[in-house]
């Protein structure tokens, strides 16, 4: 099941976001200091974070569901991607599955409400920014009709990841 989050939802966002986040991670084979981790999840995967987040005119978010658990979210927003200098594009911001979740569609679904609310509000085109070191994820972005166009590096406290940026539509 997937559901559009709420503003009560911030908590359990923070706690989804930090769970994920480190199981890719792991899934990826990265290794960062703890600091490193720390500054990152505290900076982007908290209650304060997710408030911010819900309440922007300009960002949807959606929580996927598996027997009423929790396994993933994602969020569209306007494009905030720091190389991309384009103030009517949309961004795929986040997209989160938990290990159990991966391969039974919901990414698909997620991915699909997302690109049909950033469609419904003329954002195009669409960005993502994705781990140069997540074939599964860049798979499946190019399903969806993602093409990579740029390389940057992407900020984990102090470790720099090469990540690539991905557009779908002009």
């Amino acid at each position: 099941m997937i559901r559009r989050a709420r503003t009560e939802d911030a908590v359990l966002l923070a706690r989804l976001g930090r769970d994920t986040f480190i199981a890719a991670s792991a899934d990826f084979g990265v290794t960062y200091r703890p600091e490193d981790m720390a500054a990152f999840l505290d900076a982007n995967h908290t209650e304060a974070a997710n408030a911010v987040l819900l309440a922007d005119p300009d960002a949807a978010v959606w929580i996927a569901e598996k027997d009423g658990e929790p396994v993933g979210y994602a969020a569209a927003t306007r494009c905030d991607i720091r190389p991309i200098d384009h103030p009517d594009a949309g961004e795929i911001r986040r997209l989160y599955l938990a290990p159990q979740a991966q391969g039974t569609g919901l990414g698909a679904a997620l991915m699909t409400a997302m690109l049909e609310w950033l469609e419904e509000r003329g954002l195009a085109p669409v960005y993502v920014s994705a781990f140069s070191k997540n074939p599964k994820g860049l798979r499946f972005y190019r399903r969806f009709g993602f093409e990579k166009i740029a390389e940057y590096e992407y900020f984990i406290g102090e470790q720099a990841d090469r990540e690539f940026i991905l557009r779908r539509g002009g």
